[in-house]
This record gives structure tokens, C-alpha cells and sequence, in this order.
């Protein structure tokens, strides 16, 4: 997964107008190029134009072929977090104590809106010290990651400072207020189909272990983050924290807002070698164009923002 905010802070600089329908054919074009100059073992696209998917490809891979979603997963449990405010179980503004009581520790007072923004003040990331063999089980590990996060003194609290920790919390928060295990919990709520724990990195939960197609995600961005979504319809209603210019991070995804609509994004790497691991790119622009590419292997936060920058490009032609 990513280890800086920057490799999510992609170009989206909307400056034209944009007229999605007959992107497809150019976004395809973007994702092989970018496919073969990166070397990459088995990946797939899948494009939605106006809600609808118009296009699955793989090269190496059938289209359809789930792949980890890594930090994809971030998104998962905003929608998640969402969906449980929507039934009256949580408040962005309630404090964690009020639901992991001592195991809060130092952030007691904290609210969930911090953590779903990557400002609570958990920093370093402990989770990048970790071996990714850690991660290979079905069950997530959320509070063994979570417990010696929020014993730490806060640094920066308030400033967006990317950290898988901050979703662990959000996966043990979940379990708690649900007492069903975070898989089970949000696949339930958000009516995943193509989505599922991943057998090799499911111990990363709320943070990188779900599991699917490109298609099965493009379908949950248009439908949890679309124009026509509660977080998608009123994005200043949910958390929202300030990172540079127009851009925030807000509920497992960035976000900004153009005179063409909200548009949201993320990127995730799990990787262990350059040829062995998996990542993903994701991008709804305002409904009109949402793409969604995967892979197996490893790629430079470089080269994720090259990819970000191109299917931009496209995007506003």
C-alpha cells in the first residue's frame, strides 16, 4: 500500500469540459501503455461511462479475475462507516472512548471523523515496519494494530497524515458496535458482489484485505461514491479534511470538487518485491467516467501518479 499521501495526491486539475461518453477507447489505450512500460505480470480495467460499465480488460489475467484491492479497501469501510451512521449506530462526531473505552487510551477523546480522515495525530505508521506474512490469515487484525497506535502520544493531530492505523481503528470500531467480525459486517451493509477477504492479505481488514474484480469495484465506486450516493451527493456532510488547494480526504477515498462535479479517487500498493505483490488505481469523476485498474506486481508511487495524471488527461479531452 501506499507509504505517503503524496503517492495519492494525483493531478486532477479538471479544466475543460467533460464529455465521458466514448472515453473508454482512450482509457484502454492509457492502461496497456502504462501496463507495458511498467513491466507488470496480470492486470485489468474495467470503465464505466454515466454509471454503466462499458468496458472489462486483462492482459495476463481474465477481466474478471478478482485481485487484492489493498488500500482500495479504505474506500470499503468509509461506505461501511457510512452506512452505520445512516442506521443511527455512530456519529462522525462520537468520541472513540464511547465505544473502545480503555482500549482508546490516549484518544479517548478523539472523534471517528479524525480517524476516517487521517488526522487523529497516529504517526509513524507502525504497519510498514511490519512483515507482510503478518497479513496472510482470513481474520483482520485490527486491534493487535490498533492498541499500541493509540497508546502513543499524538503527533500532528489534525494534519492529514496518511496512516493505515487510523482504519484499523474504524475495523476494531465496527466490530465493536456491530460484535460481528469487520468482513462480515460491512459485505452485509454495502451489498458487496465481486468483493471478498483476500486469502493472502485478510489481516489487513478495514485498511487493505478485501478482494475482487475491477468490474465489482467500479461498480461499488458508482454506487457508494457516485453522484447519486449519500457520500457522493453531499460529500461536505460526511468527514472531510483539508489537504492542499481543493483536495481532501474523506471516507476511505480523496475527494475534490470541480464545477463538473465531486470527484473521488484513491491508490493502494501491498508489495513485498517488485514482481510480487498487488495494487490498484481508482477514479470516479463526477459519475460521468469511473475507472478502475489492477494488478499484480509492483509499481513506484511515481508511477501511480503517471497513471492518475494520463487517465486525467482523458478525462478531460
Amino acid at each position: 500500500m501506499a507509504r505517503a499521501l503524496a503517492a495519492l495526491l494525483l493531478l486532477l486539475a479538471l479544466t475543460g469540459p467533460l464529455a465521458a461518453q466514448g472515453k473508454a477507447g482512450a482509457v484502454e489505450q492509457v492502461w496497456r501503455q502504462w501496463a507495458a512500460a511498467n513491466g507488470l505480470p496480470a492486470t485489468t480495467l474495467a470503465v464505466a461511462e454515466n454509471g454503466q460499465i462499458v468496458a472489462r480488460r486483462g492482459i495476463g489475467a481474465n477481466p474478471d479475475q478478482p485481485f487484492d484491492l489493498a488500500s482500495l479497501s479504505k474506500g470499503i469501510t468509509g461506505a461501511c462507516i457510512a452506512a452505520l451512521v445512516r442506521e443511527d449506530r455512530l456519529r462522525l462526531d462520537t468520541p472513540l472512548g464511547l465505544i473502545l473505552g480503555a482500549q482508546s487510551a490516549r484518544h479517548a477523546d478523539t472523534p471517528l471523523s479524525a480517524f476516517l480522515t487521517h488526522s487523529a495525530g497516529l504517526w509513524p505508521d507502525a504497519t510498514q515496519r511490519m512483515s507482510l506474512r503478518q497479513w496472510a490469515r482470513s481474520s483482520a487484525l485490527h486491534l493487535p494494530v490498533a492498541r499500541p497506535a493509540l497508546a502513543r502520544a499524538q503527533r500532528g493531530k489534525g494534519r492529514t497524515r496518511y496512516n493505515n492505523e487510523n482504519y484499523a481503528v474504524l475495523g476494531a470500531v465496527i466490530e465493536a458496535v456491530t460484535g460481528q467480525g469487520y468482513y462480515t459486517a460491512c459485505a452485509r451493509r454495502l451489498g458487496l458482489s465481486g468483493i471478498s477477504p483476500s486469502p493472502r492479505w485478510g489481516g489487513t481488514g478495514a485498511f487493505g484485505g478485501w478482494r475482487g474484480s475491477a468490474a465489482a469495484y467500479t461498480a461499488f465506486q458508482i454506487r457508494h461514491f457516485g453522484p447519486r450516493s449519500p457520500i457522493g451527493a453531499a460529500p461536505r456532510r460526511w468527514a472531510l479534511n483539508r489537504i492542499d488547494g481543493n483536495s481532501s480526504y474523506s471516507m476511505g477515498m480523496l475527494t475534490r470538487s470541480t464545477r463538473l462535479g465531486q470527484v473521488f479517487w484513491h491508490a493502494g500498493l501491498l508489495c513485498s518485491s517488485r514482481k510480487r505483490g498487488s495494487g490498484g488505481y481508482t477514479v470516479n469523476f463526477g459519475g460521468r467516467l469511473t475507472v478502475t485498474v489492477l494488478f499484480t506486481g509492483c509499481v513506484s508511487e511515481n508511477d501511480l501518479r503517471d497513471l492518475g495524471k494520463r487517465l486525467t488527461q482523458v478525462a478531460v479531452r
